[in-house]
Order: structure tokens, then sequence, then C-alpha cells
């Protein structure tokens, strides 16, 4: 398969959230993507928590559990935060999307260092006004620690606001809340969101996902509009080479 971006971009989940939660969206999304458009896009997914982190210990136990009889999962590496820096440039030639799971302090030097190489960055909040004053301080910190650094050498960084734990069955709940709550944060909303059922029951399952039954429709076209502002904001992907990716493909 020939390589779609030229220079990979790195993508990460920022938040206050736990770590493990942040773990879980973020191999939802790698494991979507792989599975629908895994012929066109080339993935990498690296964990950077030191001595294996949460993603790379539940790959190990998910493939004991399985026995071989799974889709082969999207390509998964353990890197600590103070290599990673060191990698990256070989990871960009290599891939097209380096999803890299990092804690959500920015007080750790090493930290610190990788988020400055993350061109996306996802930002996942409930709707409430909790998360609201969470959020807006994890960003705050997170502009000026990470975002004036990359500015100084001409970086962009692309941050989009996401959504978790919609409750369905309230129809009108995300029309309601959806314009007052993004003018409280200075940062583009996706359109899709990850609903309530699904994250009540993200802990229960495996992380990984390498299993035939994983079922990814709940998080497809979360992921389509995921992908579509990377490669074509970031990516800079004309809009004819945007279609051709992210056409339906059967898996």
């Amino acid at each position: 398969m020939d390589k779609l971006i030229e220079n990979g971009i790195v993508v990460s989940i920022g938040s206050p959230k736990s770590d493990i939660e942040r773990s879980i969206l973020l191999s939802l999304i790698a494991t979507c993507i792989h599975l629908k458009w895994r012929s066109k896009v080339r993935i990498l997914v690296v964990d950077c928590y030191e001595q294996d982190g949460y993603l790379y210990k539940q790959r190990k136990r998910e493939l004991e559990i399985v026995n071989n009889n799974f889709t082969t999962p999207f390509y998964l590496v353990n890197i600590s935060s103070e290599i990673f820096p060191y990698e990256v440039e070989f990871l960009r030639d290599e891939y097209d999307i380096i999803f890299i799971d990092l804690p959500s302090s920015l007080d750790q030097r090493d930290t610190i260092e990788c988020y400055n190489l993350v061109d996306v960055l996802i930002v996942p909040t409930n709707m409430n006004s909790l998360d609201l004053l969470s959020t807006i301080d994890f960003l705050r910190r997170y502009k000026k620690t990470i975002i004036q650094t990359r500015e100084n050498i001409e970086l962009k960084t692309a941050i989009y606001g996401l959504f978790s734990g919609l409750d369905l069955h309230d129809n009108d709940f995300h029309e309601r809340n959806f314009e007052e709550f993004c003018k409280s944060l200075p940062i583009e909303f996706l359109q899709n969101f990850v609903p309530e059922s699904e994250t009540s029951t993200q802990r229960e399952r495996a992380t990984s996902f390498v299993s035939e039954n994983f079922n990814y429709g709940n998080y497809e076209d979360l992921c389509k509009e995921i992908l579509n502002k990377i490669i074509s904001g970031v990516g800079g992907l004309s809009v004819n080479a945007l279609d051709v990716v992210i056409e339906d493909e059967l898996i």
C-alpha cells in the first residue's frame, strides 16, 4: 500500500479524564479507522507509558484470549515518552497517522516533549459544568505549555472537542445544549459524539478489539469525521483524493 500522507500526522487524546478512559477512546477510534480504511490509511498506535501502558497490556491479554482467531489488529508498539521524540521522524515516514497514548499531566518534561509533537488533539468532554470547567483549565494549560511552543517554530495544531457520554434517550439534549456549551470552549467541536451507552460499557470490553465480533458501527460516522479532519485539514489532501480515501469500503 502506498503511503497516503507524505509526512505522517501525530494524533492524541488530551483531557482531564482518567488515563484509562482516554486510552480506551483512542483505541476505539484507531480500531474503527483500521478496520474500515486499512487498505488506504496506514496507522500506528504508540503506547507512550513507561513499562507497557494500559493498551499494550490489554493487547497481550486479548491475543491470549482469542487464540489467533481475529482480524489483523492495528499495529501497536510501546515506546516510552522519553524515547518517542527520537523515533517520531522515522514513524512519520512509515505511517500516515500515528496515534500516541499519553498521560494527561502537563507537568512532566518527557510528556510535554511528546505533546509538542502532536499535530491533532482530540479533547473529549461531558456536557456538564464540572467537565466544562476542568476542560477549560486543561485547554488553558495546553495553550500556554504546548501551543505557544509549537507556534514559535511555526507549527500548527488542530484541536477538536468531542462530546462523550451523551444520553440518547433525551432526544433534544444535544441540540438544546450544543451551541451554548461550544461557546464556552474556544475550539471546534466534532458533530458526531460517543453515546452514553458506549462509554458505560467500555471498561467491560477489551480495548484492542482484535476479535471478529467487534462492532464498530457506533463509531463509524465519528471516525469518518475525524479521518476527514486529519487528512484534509492537516494532511493537505485535495477534495478528490479525500473522497477516494473515505468512500465506503467492505472489511
